[in-house]
């Protein structure tokens, strides 16, 4: 995209010197001296006979302000009448009013679908990330979340989750996930942990892998259960399913996820991957986050979608 003006701060004034001046819709100009610290690129303005009831602006396309190069002046320019001028006319090179308000445009342009910076309208006022619901569950006799009728004008779809189950057997779980109502043995996952599930010592902790096929639901995200310190202790993360709408591809995820409590060595993360592979592949219109075993989410728990631009 091109400059729309260009300027210098020290060039020099000088003074008309077309033979018998210039008329009022000439659009050669040349100065008496050889221009000084001029723009060396165009277009850029001067002011003829600033201040006096003669003043114009002009804007300069080409040339070099001498008898042998003249400028060549676009007349009447930013508001101004075209006028006849002297020979000894004074011309100076200025910023103009035009200058000040295609600034105060690009400003109130930028963010508003204008185009602005040369960039697509797409590029403004278009949010990257848009809520698609965001759930606070108020009570702890929700077992399952079901968002259906998801929209297909993202790109990719995130899971945020941060929350507590009622379980009591394990210190965190995972909320199992499924896609467009399928319960098929159709899920795989893989998933690298660093965990302390007992709570027990002082930074012990346990790494490794686990993988899963012909599972009848993701594994997605790791939140708190009974871990034994304090109601506020929560767990949860983030996922993201890539390309949700292609009906050429099957779908898949990528998470990282888990729980813990500042005052006791229980800490659980869970990093994994995971793929899902119907009869035939099909854009993503639902999903159905589950607790385990049966059991509910405990109230207060977030469970938020977000598409993805």
């Amino acid at each position: 995209m091109s400059q729309a003006y260009y300027y210098s701060n020290t060039a020099v004034p000088g003074v008309v010197c077309n033979t018998g001046g210039i008329t009022n819709s000439g659009t050669s100009l040349y100065l008496a001296a050889t221009p000084t610290n001029y723009p060396g690129s165009f277009p850029f303005k001067l002011v003829i006979d600033q201040g006096l009831s003669t003043e114009e602006i002009v804007k300069v396309t080409a040339g070099n302000g001498t008898s042998g190069t003249p400028w060549t002046i676009v007349r009447a320019w930013d508001g101004t009448l075209g006028q006849a001028h002297s020979t000894s006319a004074v011309v100076a090179h200025y910023i103009t009013a035009e200058d000040v308000t295609l600034s105060r445009q690009h400003e109130a342009l930028s963010g508003s679908a204008s185009g602005a910076h040369g960039l697509p309208a797409g590029a403004w006022a278009t949010a990257i990330v848009a809520a698609l619901d965001e759930n606070v569950l108020a009570n702890s006799t929700t077992s399952s979340v079901n968002w259906s009728a998801i929209p297909g004008t993202y790109s990719h779809l995130m899971i945020m989750a941060q929350g507590k189950f009622t379980e009591t057997s394990l210190q965190s779980d995972d909320i199992t996930v499924t896609v467009n109502g399928s319960t098929a043995a159709v899920y795989s996952y893989v998933e690298q942990f660093v965990t302390n599930v007992s709570g027990a010592g002082t930074g012990t902790l346990v790494s490794g892998t686990n993988s899963g096929y012909a599972m009848t639901g993701w594994p997605m995200l790791r939140l708190a259960a009974s871990e034994s310190g304090a109601a506020s202790n929560a767990g949860g993360g983030w996922a993201l399913i890539p390309n949700y709408t292609s009906a050429t591809f099957d779908k898949s995820f990528t998470s990282n996820s888990g729980a813990g409590d500042g005052s006791s060595a229980f800490v659980d993360m869970r990093t994994r991957s995971g793929w899902f592979h119907p009869a035939s592949a099909a854009a993503i219109t639902s999903l159905t986050l589950t607790a385990p075993g049966g059991l509910y989410f405990q109230a207060g728990t977030v469970l938020s979608l977000y598409g993805v631009s």
